[in-house]
Parts: structure tokens; sequence; C-alpha cells
């Protein structure tokens, strides 16, 4: 491995390879955590599970600047049945939430070509 590899974040599948150093790649697993990092850094981007052929998701290479993945953040948070919708956590992949809508009797009327996409927000 060269020197300074194992500092590299890059996309799932290494071809596109980020600013920011692993270093600076936080994993919150609450609010409060990710309220305390966008508080500490200049700079902040949030990624998924790096499926992206792009930079998109990338930091600036300042130092203050830092990468967070939520993929800690991985819980539904309400289940509304009378307006038939979910809220879930930003780290939540779609086979984790299918899974758990399935076993309460519901389901996504779309998903993603891929069941490991992270998704976010209320559905």
């Amino acid at each position: 491995m060269p020197s300074g590899a194992e500092d590299i974040v890059s996309n799932w599948v290494g071809n596109v390879v980020f600013t920011v150093p692993k270093s600076r790649l936080f994993y919150p697993s609450s609010v409060e955590e990710v309220q305390r990092l966008v508080q500490e850094h200049n700079f902040v981007k949030a990624i998924g599970t790096r499926h992206s052929f792009t930079a998109i998701a990338d930091s600036k290479s300042d130092p203050r600047n830092c990468l967070i993945s939520l993929q800690c953040m991985n819980k539904v948070v309400e289940l509304n049945a009378q307006q038939g919708t979910v809220t879930v956590e930003g780290g939540i992949v779609y086979t984790d939430l299918s899974v758990w809508l399935h076993d309460r009797g519901y389901a996504l009327e779309n998903m993603a070509s891929l069941s490991i996409f992270s998704v976010a927000g209320k559905f």
C-alpha cells in the first residue's frame, strides 16, 4: 500500500478519490453530533453509500473542512399510518427500510436501482 493510502477516501469502487482524508471523515450517530461537527468545521458535506462516480460529495482540501457519513444514523424516526408516510434518518439503506416497512404491512412505491443505496427524509 502506498504511503498515505490508508488515509484516502474514495467512492465504493475507488475510481473517485476525495481531497478530504479519512482522518476528517466522521460517523456521527446523533443529531447533536452532527450539530457539533457543523459548528466545529468551516465546511461540511454529507456522503451516502459512496456510489457516485463524481466528486460531488467532496469537500475542499482545507483542514477546517470535513465529510460526514450518516451510516450510523440509520433508523426509522416515525411511521405515520394516517398520512401514509415514514420518516427516516439519513443513513438508512433501502434494504433495511424495505424490511422494516414489510414487517409492518407497508412498502415503498418506488425504489432505487440498488437496494444498498442510502435514503433520507420523509416518504
